[in-house]
């Protein structure tokens, strides 16, 4: 949602942008890598642009929290409240900083309330 046109991107990037700390596992760079390339092999967007977006995604604009660290964590919470592990993984960060989880994703907002977690959803507004 931050550097490919979707529905609510405004809002996403508006919370890229607006300096806050924000924190992810660091599998949501592979994510955001993955998703930048099928984009560059569909032609939608070129090769430097996805380049160029990586790069807003290191430290100081985003925190990133290695996944290996919080992978235990994860399971427990993917087992006893459903959705995948990948999704687990940024409950797991938002429990230990006891912040809140902001995804565009309602799935993964129901599973992080189930396990204590507050959740936002990018669609509801600007979060900023």
């Amino acid at each position: 949602m931050w550097f490919l046109p979707e529905e609510h991107s405004g809002h996403a990037f508006a919370l890229l942008a607006s300096g806050n700390e924000l924190a992810a596992p660091d599998l949501l760079r592979v994510e955001v890598a993955s998703a930048l390339l099928k984009a560059v092999r569909r032609r939608q967007v070129k090769a430097d642009y996805a380049a160029n977006a990586l790069l807003a995604l290191r430290p100081p604009a985003l925190k990133l929290f290695p996944t290996l660290e919080h992978l235990d964590s994860a399971f427990a919470i993917a087992e006893r409240h459903g959705g995948s592990l990948y999704d687990a993984l940024y409950i797991s960060v938002s429990r230990l900083l006891d912040a809140p989880l902001v995804t565009n994703d309602s799935r993964l907002a129901t599973v992080a309330k189930s396990a204590g977690v507050e959740a936002r959803l990018i669609s509801r507004g600007p979060l900023v």
